[in-house]
């Protein structure tokens, strides 16, 4: 997957390959980003919501990691492709939500208790 515009990202470890090994941040970008097309195209609504809770997890781990590694310094801006995922993710939590599903809505209650992707934190809205 071709990253332009993107800051590229070099890790200084050798890439494992080998069964049970988990993807690097860089593979599962591809993966999310090569899957978004067809869940957003998509009737299934469980395969929309592991997608988006996939694609909000990987979100929240970089989100983490550029604050780690900023050292107090202000994030710089966040990449294209990541800001698609998670506009695309939290669209999809916030319809399904509104539509009363289970799921969503749980989802979406954790935003409130904690305060994430945008959302104010509000103990109460989120009981």
């Amino acid at each position: 997957m071709s990253h332009t515009g993107d800051a590229p990202s070099f890790s200084p470890f050798p890439k494992v390959k080998g069964e049970n090994i988990p993807p690097s941040d860089e593979d599962k970008e591809g993966i999310l980003w090569k899957a978004r097309e067809h869940v957003l195209h998509s009737n299934n609504v469980s395969m929309q919501l592991s997608w988006a809770r996939d694609t909000l997890s990987w979100v929240e781990i970089l989100q983490e990691a550029a604050v780690r590694e900023a050292d107090g310094q202000p994030r710089p801006q966040t990449p294209k492709v990541e800001h698609t995922l998670r506009l695309d993710a939290v669209s999809i939590v916030d319809y399904l939500a509104g539509q009363d599903h289970p799921e969503a809505m749980f989802i979406k209650a954790k935003w409130h208790e904690f305060g994430k992707f945008g959302v104010r934190q509000d103990k109460k809205e989120a009981y």
